[in-house]
């Protein structure tokens, strides 16, 4: 009996030990602070910043369905803007996702610059590029699955501390500028 109990621990370890390799397995999700908090200090090195946002800062967060924690997201993004960017004032508002077409009236009428796609849009994420790519409106997540899908910038748990991740072509195509400092400290999918 021990022979095959050795036999199936030598067989599993490996398994857990690759599986321990993903970013998600035993982290704690990171809190929609510090998610705010990082994602807006990565866009404080954007370079096009004051040029997209020359009124102010205005984040969208698109959920879908009761999108669990979507105006806890917005209210930590109000929070951590406070104080502004780079002298830019920060707003953001929780609006659930209906249509491109409703999600594209919006980004006119109420001048949302930047969208925050919250994890209950995982899989209208190619809904929501139409409008982060035509409009030029940078995408954020706070999942680098996200980000390695299409988001612009991300912000997950690595090794117990918050990491920046950033798509470099989504980044290009949706208007954002970043240099080395801020590509130099993030994990960057090409």
């Amino acid at each position: 009996m021990r022979s095959i109990q050795s036999h199936w621990y030598w067989v599993l370890l490996p398994l857990v030990l690759l599986m321990g390799l993903d970013r998600s397995f035993g982290q704690a999700p990171i809190s929609v602070d510090q998610q705010a908090s990082f994602l807006l200090r990565a866009l404080s090195f954007d370079r096009n910043l004051k040029k997209r946002s020359p009124d102010g800062i205005h984040i969208a967060v698109i959920y879908q369905g009761d999108g669990e924690n979507a105006h806890q997201v917005a209210e930590a993004f109000n929070r951590a803007g406070e104080a502004g960017i780079r002298g830019l004032a920060v707003k953001a508002t929780a609006i659930p996702f209906q249509s491109v077409g409703k999600i594209l009236s919006q980004v006119d009428a109420e001048g949302i610059n930047i969208i925050y796609i919250h994890s209950s849009i995982e899989r209208g994420l190619s809904s929501i590029q139409q409008v982060t790519r035509g409009k030029k409106v940078p995408s954020l997540s706070g999942s680098k699955t996200l980000v390695e899908m299409g988001a612009s910038v991300g912000v997950y748990i690595l090794n117990g501390a918050p990491k920046i991740a950033i798509n470099l072509r989504a980044s290009k195509i949706e208007g954002l500028a970043f240099g080395a400092g801020i590509l130099g400290v993030s994990t960057v999918i090409k």
